[in-house]
């Protein structure tokens, strides 16, 4: 669509709105207040791709509110700053989880002690870092992990 600018707040509204694809729109960024907004609002969102939208800006903390409903958070080289908030593995129906290229996306392998429902998670190209722990057996519905270019992944025996 090319879209640029913040995303309309008008998008807020739409309480029931289930899939929001914003992908591949270079031009157009979101702050803190709309992510806040956004998971504040849209208590059915299941799908949410974001791929190349500039989040720069973003407390990641913020991504901690969306509603249990989430099953997908793509997030493809949106520039994502800080450390990745290990409670998003919590959030109960997630199947997907994509943080690809955000080089400057830090934190540990987070992975401990967690079940999930994942069954796809790419942290490939990120600065996160650390052990790839013997615990990643509780992921037993894994079925795709990316890590391409992972900082000093290291297997526990």
């Amino acid at each position: 669509c090319v879209f640029s600018g913040q995303v309309p707040l008008r998008l807020l509204r739409l309480s029931l709105l289930a899939s929001l694809y914003l992908s591949q729109n270079h031009f157009v960024s979101l702050e803190t207040f709309v992510v806040r907004r956004l998971a504040k609002n849209l208590k059915m969102l299941r799908e949410l791709h974001l791929d190349l939208v500039d989040m720069s800006s973003v407390s990641l903390r913020t991504l901690m509110n969306f509603s249990s409903s989430l099953t997908t958070l793509s997030l493809f080289n949106c520039e994502l700053q800080g450390t990745l908030p290990v409670d998003i593995f919590r959030l109960p129906n997630l199947l997907t989880l994509t943080w690809t290229s955000n080089i400057e996306l830090r934190g540990f392998f987070p992975l401990v002690n967690l079940t999930s429902p994942l069954r796809f998670l790419d942290l490939s190209y990120t600065n996160v870092s650390g052990e790839l722990p013997k615990a990643i057996d509780n992921l037993k519905f894994l079925r795709n992990l990316g890590l391409h270019q992972f900082n000093s992944i290291l297997m526990a025996q």
